[in-house]
């Protein structure tokens, strides 16, 4: 509802239809549904701080407030310029988190050239891919994703490998598919570093975007749904908080810097 309200305030003060419509590419559909994701954030915000007289949003439950907008998401088919994109989910958790940290003002902010976005990032396969699966078995994909993780650490000056996952997490990425169940690899290393499940969800971001768009093909990090399977491998943990999954979504657009 906080993401259409934000279309009705668009509706008035711009980006209106007229302007788009004389402007198509300054104001594409990717960046006006943004930045009314950003609104509905800056709501969440507003409403879970305990400011709004009837509507009432405990921190625990902002998870499941922003669940819809995260499963909402464009299939990773569509083009960043379909008139009707919306982004991923991953596209969609950082609109949010925008207007979550900067309130209603920093939407009007977001433009073309500052909007991250995974859906259609160059070096992913947007064609269905060419192997399915794309490792023959989870050892293969637990045996690639070490080999990632460690290097990815290496570079971050950890020398330590990478470390074992967790059964549980391993069960969760199951249904989810080869990308997650790497990334349970990503939260293990990321937990004994940090010492906490921000900073784990935050270094598995970080290592995904390494990844994203410059594996090999079939690779890990060469589909267009690896960047949501970890996120959506984080949000399925019980008991995850939000804290988390902006951890996820700061480490994927600025690195293991964000994640101290």
């Amino acid at each position: 509802f906080a993401h259409e309200f934000g279309h009705a305030v668009q509706a008035q003060v711009g980006p209106t239809a007229d302007d788009r419509a004389k402007d198509p590419g300054r104001y594409p559909s990717i960046l006006v549904e943004a930045q009314a994701d950003c609104d509905a954030g800056a709501f969440l915000a507003w409403a879970s701080s305990g400011a709004a007289e009837r509507v009432h949003i405990p921190p625990g439950s902002l998870v499941r407030a922003v669940a819809p907008l995260l499963d909402f998401r464009d299939p990773a088919t569509v083009a960043r310029a379909d008139p009707a994109a919306h982004g991923l989910g991953l596209d969609r958790l950082t609109a949010l988190l925008t207007g979550y940290r900067g309130g209603g003002a920093a939407c009007p902010q977001l433009t073309v050239e500052n909007l991250p976005v995974t859906l259609g990032r160059e070096g992913v396969t947007t064609s269905p891919p060419s192997t399915l699966p794309r490792f023959s078995s989870t050892a293969d994909v637990l045996a690639a994703a070490t080999s990632s993780v460690t290097a990815f650490g290496g570079q971050l000056g950890f020398s330590a490998p990478a470390l074992t996952p967790d059964a549980a997490d391993l069960e969760l990425a199951a249904p989810l598919g080869q990308f997650a169940a790497a990334s349970a690899v990503a939260l293990a290393t990321g937990r004994s570093i940090s010492g906490n499940d921000v900073g784990a969800a935050c270094f598995t971001g970080a290592w995904a975007a390494s990844v994203f768009g410059h594996a090999e093909v079939d690779g890990l990090g060469s589909w267009p749904t690896d960047a949501d399977e970890a996120m959506d491998l984080i949000r399925s943990r019980p008991g995850v908080g939000f804290d988390e999954l902006a951890g996820y979504a700061d480490g994927f657009e600025r690195g293991w810097s964000a994640c101290s």
